[in-house]
């Protein structure tokens, strides 16, 4: 847990990480048993954004405190908002990224464009982005309160968004205000055009990295735009005149709040780069989301190529979305989130629709849900985490803040065909600890942090002043197979010995391999072979044995060394019982394998340790039959044919009880058809009538009566083989 000290210095703060060991709860590959906290001073939003970053001073993660004091500006300014990095490899500094040095300072650019800080309660770290393609990794951070002291006392809240290279030297900062042209602040003194414009009230650079776009949703009186910065690759950005600022679309609504959310993607088969904003109140307040080119149109209005709308009044339609391509195909995908959809029953559990590009547009795919908990906001954020199980698709998490009171992050797996609709791992605030709140505000975008090839996400939970990084481990496919030599039992056979008596048995091999992408070479497997296990069988007594110390054994255990790729086996010997009687009902065996647990488990996190895919079992079962001779559908067709009568002098007259001391009964019985196993014949007789020669019949018990009324059973063979008489 990093906790900042009070009386830090100007530009470092003293940190205290705890790196806590949990015991495992059930999930996939990121890892919930180490994760790494930052915390900071309560109420400065610590965690209202959040980045992963690498540069030349390796992997770091960024964390935006909108409410929080800055230590370069002192008491000049109050809750001007900071961006925080923080290291992974060194747990003993954070420090603050210097935007800005100077308070409240008038700007003189001429014209129109000079300016007065107000950069108290700016809500710096609204927003965060890095940028991924095509660029120099540089950073965006807004602040969209930002206020331009006008006049006196008369604050115009324009908005603010600073740049920063990557490696975040303080003397590349780039400060970008695009609304403070003066002209341009009101029309005719009835329209509120750049004057609360709060740009950067989201932020982010498009997907092939040419463009820096930022959202302004109170823009032309809370209709809303995008500025969009397109960027040269001389490392200069004009503040004035080089961003693209487009009026609202052709009879759009006030309080419409287009740039709520922003994200890009090429969405169409024309290859082009195209960007989608969210405007949660357009639409009635079903909210909408536009897609749209991010350049100057002739009439300098967004030209919208594609609109998708909410299907629930005040449901947030478009409060956050991202475009990611899910299937592996050419296109960008979109996820628009809802978090204010709410149920009959509940409120509020929120949603996130899935709209997957055919290259000529975007169709609606599935609705995700996590578990539908009321007051949960999902998809209040959404984040593109990369191909976090290596299967070739990328994967995407969910936020849903509110969910339980802490919050929750849901991880959904991308797919050939679009998104696999049930989440693949929940991680709850909770479970992670008591004291988070407003767990799944925001979401990185995945980056590898740790250097094992999967990418690591960080979660911010600004209600507590807290961010979580959760590193994702290795993920490996399992394949096993059970056979047996020969294929069935012969019981005619006895090959084998078993304490000084010749038995039949079988040869079984169990055999296990492992693959997968950027995992250990070697990997160890524990084993266990079982007969007739009892999930499978309702057996009191296994009809076979295992041989361990000349003693019966129903199951084994064996650890066994895995080279990736490599087919490794294990073989026993299955050993028949000498009275079994049911050889009709195969018998069944239970190979289970799991991975060996590292002996240094409790050391904390391993990055190299892998986890299985779920999609790949831990255990397979496999039966093996009896040598019946009943076809090759192992099958048996008997044909039984009973005939019964009296032999003695009696048999032409009724028979009178008291008169006749013995009674001769003859039965035959004749199997016309295939082999007839564990057949039985059944008597009725008066219970006056006890029986007297019982050398191939016995007599039923009272338990065994009750549930045939017969009183003896006599038994015809195992097997009563066809053409045979008894």
């Amino acid at each position: 847990m990093i906790i900042f000290s009070p009386t830090a210095g100007i530009k470092f703060f003293s940190c205290l990480v705890q790196l806590v060991i949990f015991s495992r709860i059930s999930g996939y590959n990121l890892d919930t048993k180490s994760p790494i906290f930052y915390e900071s001073s309560p109420g400065n939003y610590f965690g209202y954004s959040v980045a992963l970053h690498r540069n030349r001073d390796g992997p770091m993660v960024l964390i935006g405190a909108p409410r929080a004091n800055s230590s370069v500006l002192g008491n000049q300014l109050h809750e001007p908002g900071v961006i925080y990095r923080c290291e992974i490899a060194n747990y003993s500094t954070c420090s603050e990224v210097i935007l800005d040095r100077k308070g409240n300072t008038q700007s003189d650019r001429g014209n129109d464009f000079s300016y007065y800080d107000k950069k108290d309660n700016m809500w710096l770290g609204v927003s965060l982005d890095v940028q991924q393609n095509g660029g120099q990794n540089d950073i965006v951070a807004c602040g969209h309160l930002w206020k331009n002291q006008f006049y006196r006392q008369h604050y115009l809240t324009n908005g603010v968004c600073y740049v920063i290279d990557r490696e975040l030297d303080p003397n590349s900062v780039t400060k970008l205000v695009p609304f403070v042209d003066k002209s341009k602040q009101s029309l005719q003194s009835k329209i509120y055009y750049y004057a609360f414009g709060q740009v950067g009230t989201s932020a982010t650079y498009s997907e092939d990295g040419k463009h820096l776009l930022l959202g302004a949703p109170g823009f032309y009186d809370w209709t809303g735009t995008v500025v969009n910065y397109p960027i040269n690759y001389t490392r200069f950005y004009d503040q004035y005149r080089d961003p693209i600022i487009s009026d609202p679309p052709v009879d759009q609504n006030p309080e419409s709040y287009i740039g709520y959310s922003i994200t890009s993607g090429k969405f169409y088969d024309n290859n082009e780069m195209y960007a989608a904003v969210g405007a949660p109140r357009d639409g009635d307040s079903h909210g909408r989301v536009f897609i749209f080119k991010p350049t100057k149109s002739p009439s300098n209005k967004l030209l919208v190529h594609q609109k998708k709308e909410g299907t629930q009044f005040g449901e947030y339609f478009g409060a956050a979305v991202l475009g990611v391509n899910l299937n592996g195909d050419r296109y960008t995908d979109l996820l628009v989130g809802a978090p204010f959809s709410s149920s009959d029953s509940g409120g509020d559990e929120g949603k996130v629709y899935v709209y997957i590009s055919n290259g000529m547009g975007l169709q609606l795919f599935a609705e995700l849900f996590g578990e539908n908990k009321p007051n949960a906001r999902f998809g209040s954020a959404i984040a593109n985490l990369g191909d976090l199980n290596q299967d070739g698709y990328n994967d995407v998490a969910i936020g849903a803040p509110y969910e339980d009171k802490n919050g929750a992050v849901y991880i959904y797996h991308g797919s050939s065909v679009g998104i696999n609709v049930q989440y693949v791992q929940k991680i709850s605030a909770s479970s992670i600890s008591s004291t988070l709140s407003g767990f799944g505000i925001q979401i990185s975008r995945g980056l590898d942090i740790d250097s094992n090839q999967y990418p690591d996400m960080l979660v911010g939970a600004y209600a507590s002043s807290n961010a979580v990084l959760f590193r994702a481990q290795p993920v490996i496919q399992l394949f096993a197979k059970l056979t047996f030599s020969p294929k069935q039992i012969n019981t005619n056979v006895t090959a084998c010995e078993f304490q000084g008596e010749n038995v039949t048995c079988v040869n079984v091999t169990a055999c296990l391999w492992y693959a997968g992408k950027h995992v250990p070479l070697y990997l160890e497997f524990e084993n266990d072979l079982f007969v007739e296990h009892p999930s499978l069988t309702n057996l009191v007594t296994p009809r076979g044995f295992f041989h361990r110390s000349n003693k019966a054994v129903h199951s084994v255990k064996q650890k066994m060394n895995l080279s990736i790729g490599i087919t490794e086996c294990i073989r026993e010997v299955l050993y028949i019982r000498p009275d079994i009687k049911d050889v009709i009902t195969p018998i069944q065996l239970l190979y289970r394998y799991n991975l060996t647990e590292p002996k240094e488990k409790n050391v904390g996190f391993n990055k190299h340790f892998p986890i299985i895919d779920p999609a790949s079992p831990t255990n397979i079962t496999s039966a093996i039959t009896f040598q019946t001779g009943c076809g090759k559908d192992d099958k048996c067709l008997s044909n039984l044919v009973v005939k019964a009568e009296i032999i003695d002098k009696h048999k032409l007259i009724p028979v009178i009880i008291g008169k006749v001391s013995t009674i001769t009964i003859s039965i035959k019985i004749v199997n016309l058809g295939e082999p007839a196993y564990l057949s039985e014949l059944l008597i009725y007789l008066p219970p006056e009538m006890p029986s007297i020669n019982q050398d191939f019949c016995s007599t039923l018990n009272d338990q065994q009566n009750q549930r045939s009324n017969a009183s003896l059973i006599c038994e015809l063979g195992n097997p009563l083989k066809k053409d045979s008489e008894v």
